[in-house]
């Protein structure tokens, strides 16, 4: 048994055991283990001067198995140890938090990601909870500010060390180090599995910036935990009035991000978004409207209000924002003129800050509303031109898309993304290939050398095309085809074999689009206009392709195709209005005499940068099949009609286009 004295000696060297043996902290039960065996019941009476004289930050409070130690001392004896082990647990707790904070200002001190790593390895036994979440805090700021990469090994011993101390985070310290694996790029599964297990276990207690930093790191890790989802969504929900705008824009990317459309929650997002809108930062309002649209949640009065902010603080915008702005408006097919002309005329500011993909979904938005911003167009194709080296196949493709689309017909431009486009044209992809092709087939742009790339493409990549993609991509190999006036036979036999080989993935379980059904059908018909025998398979296709295709249902009239039938009319003429051949619905058909007029508007045009206008690929290619049909075809342009100023002009225009056996009826 040891002396009164020895208690000291007995207790600190319980601490040291404790210690060797790496426990997170030392208990009344590790003290009691060492001590029980060696006082005696003689020396107990003693204990409490003992733990008088002791400054040890490692004692413990005062619990059950010490009472149970002590079970022969007097109550008097008790209550002073209770007393004792209180004060110092306080006093050991306040020593604990300056031990903590003086390790920090030294995690503080270091600059550089690689130099604080080889402290952190160095004391890493020294560290508590706070350290650890201080650390990884710190290393993603230098990681990010130097670009550096820290690879799962080179973090080793710090993974350790919170994977150790896992269950004694607290709220604060597990949203931090969710922040920091996710800009650090762990993948290490299994931990962040783990990690986000525990921040489950202690979700209630999170604040606004905690919910949003975990459930942005979830998204970071591309981890769909469904049930911490929604538990996160639960509290955030009720404490939806603490987030600031930026906890909202990244709570709102988070669930977007992994695809969880929980409507209730963006509601709540969406209520408290519109009540502190104009706080919001450029890259809050774009991700903001963003959300909402893959969410599929449109929310009317948010993208107003947006809007009005977005206009009042345009110049703050970066080109990103810009372009991602625009590109939420468009998904959503909100077409806000005001907010689109500020746009345009700060991107035309900033167009030297732009990143090809930022270029590429600007043009796009714009092409998706049907914009015809010829300025920003034009400065677009300069932009594109000098830094055609940087575009990747994908930016290629969207921005030949979107000219054709607000139908510019800029060579100088298309000419270099052929170029380009021949270059990698192996690295081009199914949506790709489809687009490219559609753009300057509509375009009518003849550029064999480009068709053909495409072609073999399309031919090698058959199997991963999509059915859309598939029949869009034919489509416009035929079109150029029926369209291009000197196509030699050899290119003739290329291209029909590489659409037969596209058709050739199309099932008949697959034709239950009418628009599918349509273009296959105006395929087939461009082929036998051609003397070109069609496939069995096509030939198979062909009742499921009929029984799609509604000759019922016809479109609405223009206002310029009412006028020219009205003018007609006034002639005495009969006619058909919108009847349908070889898979077109023709504006006019006079069937007695096989004439087909069409009314081309404005669509039905494309124009260069002198503002000359050509015939768009899908319009001449109308025309071709029609012809092939038998019929003759008057096209009455748009710009023509609008200088016949009343019906007696409009009459004599019209007697001058049609043939005399035409007009007996007058």
């Amino acid at each position: 048994m040891v002396n009164p004295i020895d208690f000291k000696t007995l207790l600190l060297s319980a601490h040291e055991e404790s210690s060797e043996r790496k426990e997170a902290e030392v208990t009344d039960q590790s003290i009691v283990k060492i001590a029980r065996p060696r006082i005696s019941p003689s020396s107990r009476g003693s204990f409490r001067n003992a733990l008088l004289s002791i400054e040890s930050p490692a004692l413990p409070p005062a619990r059950r198995s010490f009472r149970d130690c002590l079970v022969s001392s007097t109550p008097r004896e008790k209550s002073a140890v209770r007393k004792v082990f209180h004060k110092t647990q306080s006093e050991s707790s306040e020593r604990s938090n300056q031990a903590s904070k003086k390790m920090n200002r030294k995690i503080g001190c270091f600059h550089h990601a690689r130099t604080l790593l080889k402290f952190v390895n160095r004391n890493i036994d020294q560290f508590n909870t706070r350290n650890i979440a201080t650390a990884f805090h710190r290393l993603a700021k230098h990681v990010r500010r130097e670009k550096e990469t820290l690879s799962e090994e080179d973090l080793a011993l710090l993974i350790r060390a919170a994977t150790s101390n896992i269950s004694h985070f607290n709220a604060r310290e597990l949203a931090n180090i969710a922040w920091t694996t996710a800009h650090l790029k762990l993948s290490d599964e299994r931990f962040c599995r783990r990690f986000f297990e525990c921040a489950y276990a202690k979700i209630s207690t999170f604040n606004a910036q905690e919910l949003s930093n975990t459930a942005w790191a979830l998204a970071r890790h591309k981890l769909r935990d469904e049930r911490l989802l929604q538990k996160i969504s639960e509290c955030a929900r009720a404490k939806i009035s603490k987030f600031n705008q930026q906890n909202l824009a990244n709570l709102a990317w988070a669930f977007f991000e992994l695809g969880s459309r929980d409507v209730e929650l963006f509601r709540a997002i969406s209520k408290r978004m519109r009540r502190i809108i104009d706080r919001f930062l450029p890259i809050n309002l774009r991700i903001a409207a963003w959300a909402s649209v893959n969410l599929d949640i449109r929310d009317k009065q948010l993208f107003d209000e947006v809007s009005r902010t977005a206009q009042n603080k345009i110049e703050m915008f970066t080109p990103e924002d810009l372009a991602n702005l625009a590109g939420a408006f468009a998904r959503f097919k909100i077409d806000d003129p005001e907010l689109f002309r500020s746009i345009s005329t700060e991107a035309q500011n900033k167009m030297e800050l732009f990143k090809p993909k930022e270029i590429a979904r600007l043009a796009e938005s714009f092409a998706n509303l049907r914009i015809r911003d010829t300025e920003l167009f034009g400065m677009v194709s300069r932009w594109v031109r000098d830094n055609i080296q940087h575009l990747n196949p994908h930016e290629l493709s969207t921005l030949a898309w979107s000219f054709h689309i607000v139908l510019i017909r800029d060579l100088k431009l298309l000419e270099e993304i052929s170029r380009k486009a021949q270059e990698t044209i192996e690295l081009f992809n199914p949506l790709d290939l489809s687009m490219i092709v559609i753009a300057f087939a509509d375009l009518n742009i003849e550029d064999n050398e480009l068709f053909v790339a495409i072609s073999d493409q399309a031919k090698a990549k058959r199997r991963r095309f999509d059915l859309q993609n598939l029949v869009n991509t034919a489509w416009s190999l035929t079109l150029i085809a029926m369209n291009t006036r000197e196509l030699n036979e050899e290119l003739t036999i290329k291209f029909s074999r590489c659409i037969f080989s596209l058709i050739h993935r199309i099932k008949e379980e697959d034709i239950t689009k009418e628009e599918v059904a349509t273009q296959l059908y105006q395929i087939a018909r461009a082929f036998q206009s051609r003397d070109i025998k069609l496939t069995e398979h096509l030939s198979r296709l062909a009742p499921k392709i009929r029984s799609q295709m509604k000759d019922d249902e016809q479109p609405l009239p223009s206002r310029f195709h009412r006028e020219v039938a009205r003018t007609l009319e006034n002639l005495g003429i009969a006619f058909k209005n919108e009847a349908p051949i070889c898979g077109f619905f023709v504006d006019i058909v006079l069937n007695e005499h096989k004439i087909a007029i069409e009314a081309d508007g404005p669509t039905h045009f494309a124009r260069d940068e002198r503002g000359k206008s050509f015939p768009t690929g899908k319009t001449l290619f109308k025309k071709n099949l029609i012809q092939s049909a038998g019929y003759r075809v008057i096209s009455i342009p748009y710009w023509e009609w609008s200088k016949q100023r009343n019906n007696q002009q409009r009459c004599k225009y019209l007697t001058g286009l049609l043939p005399a056996n035409s007009l007996r009826l007058i």
